[in-house]
């Protein structure tokens, strides 16, 4: 009986110590598992406190976790403050709220750079560049009543070298001629022509270009495209009109384009990416419409230019000015002579008249009122 007593004790030792081992083993698996708690040789864990360790960390907070700081992917612009402010305001709206462009307030923080140029020219940057759809237009321009009609380019640029004979052909040798300029035109054109020589040059805010040109004889403007108005008569340059809507920007020496430059192709290539579509212009031809007006026309039989209708064309007398008359959007022609039938050669002045046939000329050109 006694042997029989004393197994039943050992077999009761035996499996409260199984019981127990198997109690440690699960309690460290439950620690190893738990990738908030940290088994070391140091850590004991409080059974009241439910804290680990000497330092009392709480076991069951949340480990510090540190944000990696974002990678900043925004290519950085930095805008010219030669660009009108009206067009790099425009611009700036344009990339508003675009995450992948960021705008900065110095050139050398930049990865590109929007700067205004003469359109169609090649940047003299090491790196790359884009032509975007933005323009900045002007013109010269001189008093209503000056007869001249165009200029020379080379002209402007002699007068801006120091020649202050180069305007006579416009002006005349009784005075010298003076230069009238809004500041940020004068800006633009010191950084494209260099700085000007010749010292009569105004520097003028955009409302008083106007009023100088007629308070002070003999001055030529040049002046921005949405500045013009009817006090004033535009020249044209080597023989192109500011006013013609076909004018090519590549040729016109006052057209200035803002590029996108820089040294990194990959940061403008991406800027690029962000602009496209943009459409900005001083020069906006849906907001003009244009007029040409003849003079007295008096297409009269058998009197001059009637004659020469029936020998050579109806149409001969508009063969080298058709394309001006029909360029407009409205074409007005002053016809004084009437329309006759059996219109001979026996009527005499003041008695004139023309063929109905000569109508056919007015159609040719585009007329829209007589």
């Amino acid at each position: 009986m006694r042997s029989i007593s004393t197994n039943k004790k050992l077999l009761a030792i035996l499996a409260v110590s199984l019981i127990a081992i198997v109690f440690f083993t699960s309690a460290v698996s439950c620690k190893l598992n738990d990738p908030g708690g940290e088994v070391t040789e140091e850590t004991v864990e409080d059974p009241v406190t439910g804290t680990v360790g000497s330092d009392g960390i709480d076991e069951d907070s949340e480990p510090a976790v540190i944000d990696e700081e974002e990678e900043d992917i925004a290519v950085k612009i930095w805008i010219e403050d030669l660009i009108p402010e009206e067009i790099s305001s425009e611009i700036s709206d344009f990339l508003e709220g675009d995450q992948g462009i960021e705008i900065v307030e110095f050139k050398e923080q930049a990865q590109a750079v929007l700067e205004i140029l003469p359109a169609g020219a090649i940047p003299a940057v090491q790196g790359t560049y884009e032509d975007l759809e933005i323009y900045y237009i002007m013109a010269p321009v001189v008093s209503f009543y000056n007869i001249s009609d165009g200029i020379v380019w080379d002209d402007i640029l002699d007068w801006w070298s120091g020649d202050k004979a180069a305007f006579d052909g416009i002006f005349g040798a009784e005075d010298p001629p003076s230069m009238i300029v809004e500041e940020i035109d004068h800006r633009i054109l010191q950084k494209i022509l260099g700085q000007p020589l010749n010292e009569n040059i105004q520097v003028v805010s955009g409302d008083a270009v106007q009023d100088s040109l007629r308070i002070i004889e003999g001055a030529i403007a040049i002046t921005s495209f949405e500045n013009i108005n009817k006090q004033s008569k535009v020249l044209s340059i080597n023989e192109m009109s500011v006013f013609d809507r076909e004018l090519d920007y590549d040729d016109y020496p006052l057209a200035f384009s803002v590029m996108l430059t820089g040294t990194d192709k990959e940061a403008v290539g991406s800027a690029a990416m962000s602009l496209e579509g943009i459409e900005i212009t001083n020069r906006d031809m849906s907001k003009l419409a244009s007029l040409v007006m003849t003079g007295v026309t008096a297409m009269a039989r058998y009197k001059n230019i009637g004659i020469k209708m029936d020998e050579i064309g109806i149409l001969y007398p508009a063969k080298k000015i058709v394309d001006i008359l029909k360029s407009a959007d409205i074409t007005h022609i002053s016809n004084e002579i009437p329309f006759v039938e059996g219109c001979t050669s026996e009527n005499r002045f003041p008695f004139m008249c023309s063929d109905p046939n000569y109508i056919e000329l007015l159609r040719y050109v585009g007329t829209d009122v007589i």
